[in-house]
């Protein structure tokens, strides 16, 4: 082979080098990318996630009414659920309170394009779900989709509070504990309902009533 052709095979094979150089590094700077976005997903999602945990509820959907069963409901994810019925309660009160919620459900309802005051006899009744691998802190439904659409979150559901719209004590409330053992259906679900009675020291007792 001439000198001519040996140097134009080495140039030849310098230019392929160069060009495999080149893809290697666009590969690498493309994976380095990747990574570098899944990193700040994973950080943006750990900041949600703690902001929640803060927060200790939030709302999963938009409010609801019931004209058959008189009431207005509303979803909530309580992030760290105790197990214990009356502390369970005491948080859940405390935050009902601080967040509005049932102020809430109650503007909803009067800012409607309807009279919204013939909903004064309406019990506003608050669903709290417990999260889980498959409904994380965090979670919401998609698009337009509500809770019904998912059928499996009923499994979380933990406790329902039903309050009277002129509900002027907090012994007025109604609460449902929904049992775990039973099947995981919106109307074959059962639950035990219980009364709360304050005392004269501020604390409070629950007690288990009977219910149809």
């Amino acid at each position: 082979m001439s000198m001519h052709g040996k140097a134009k095979k080495a140039v030849l094979i310098l230019s392929a080098l160069a060009v495999l150089v080149t893809a290697g590094l666009i590969a690498k700077h493309v994976c380095e990318k990747r990574e570098m976005t899944r990193e700040q997903e994973r950080e943006q999602a750990r900041e949600l996630t703690q902001r929640l945990l803060d927060e200790e509820i939030y709302r999963l959907d938009t409010y609801g009414i019931s004209d058959s069963q008189e009431s207005i409901y509303v979803n909530y994810m309580v992030c760290e659920p105790v197990d214990d019925k009356a502390q369970l309660v005491e948080k859940l009160e405390r935050l009902l309170v601080e967040k509005r919620v049932v102020e809430n459900a109650k503007d909803f309802c009067l800012g409607l394009p309807e009279d919204g005051s013939q909903y004064d006899e309406y019990r506003i009744s608050i669903d709290f779900y417990r999260p889980s691998k498959q409904f994380p802190i965090g979670w919401l439904p998609m698009g337009n989709y509500t809770l019904e659409d998912y059928e499996d979150i009923i499994k979380n559901r933990v406790i329902s509070i039903d309050i009277p719209w002129d509900s002027e004590s907090v012994d007025d409330h109604r609460y449902k504990f929904w049992k775990p053992d039973t099947r995981y259906d919106y109307d074959t679900m059962t639950f035990d309902v219980y009364t709360r009675q304050t005392q004269a020291d501020g604390s409070f007792v629950l007690t288990e009533v009977l219910h149809q």
